[in-house]
């Protein structure tokens, strides 16, 4: 896979992950998209986490008309775990290393405005729940508790726990 001259590699590495990257990294898949000499799509991550714009390289990493599998490779984290998922297969390197931690509250100054804040921040944690264990084996009961903290884990664990597909 890592040699393969058909496979388009395109590398994740900026720790905060933020927009810029993430537009960057778009534009990148629909170069490969447009070039005939690639069959797919490698995300390579080592990323320590960033903001929101997560969410915008996932859904356009799954409207990629090429399959684009994800392989994490040093530190998967934060952000960079449900960027993680988006990909068809999803691999790790033999010593990467994974965390996933429960999203941050950002409240608004205004005392009155708290229940709202709240609000958002559910609807926040509930689409990061939604693509980070869709594919999991961590069963519903138990996703708040394994994010209640901060989870480090090795990629025996990731395995184990579904969120990849294969060590190489």
């Amino acid at each position: 896979m890592h040699f393969d001259k058909t496979v388009c590699k395109i590398y994740l590495t900026q720790s905060p992950f933020k927009e810029e990257e993430a537009v960057k990294i778009c534009q990148e898949i629909d170069k490969a998209n447009l070039d005939a000499n690639f069959n797919s799509i490698l995300l390579i991550i080592n990323s320590g986490g960033g903001n929101d714009s997560w969410v915008m390289l996932h859904d356009y990493i799954k409207l990629s008309q090429k399959t684009v599998n994800t392989l994490a490779c040093g530190w998967c984290a934060s952000a960079g775990m449900q960027i993680l998922q988006a990909g068809v297969k999803r691999y790790a390197s033999k010593n990467t290393l994974f965390l996933v931690h429960r999203g941050n509250v950002r409240f608004d100054s205004n005392p009155n405005n708290f229940d709202e804040s709240t609000k958002k921040w559910q609807e926040k944690e509930n689409i990061r729940n939604k693509v980070l264990f869709g594919r999991s084996k961590i069963k519903i009961e138990n996703q708040d508790k394994f994010v209640s903290f901060e989870n480090q884990f090795n990629p025996n664990d990731a395995l184990k726990f579904g969120f990849i597909d294969e060590i190489i």
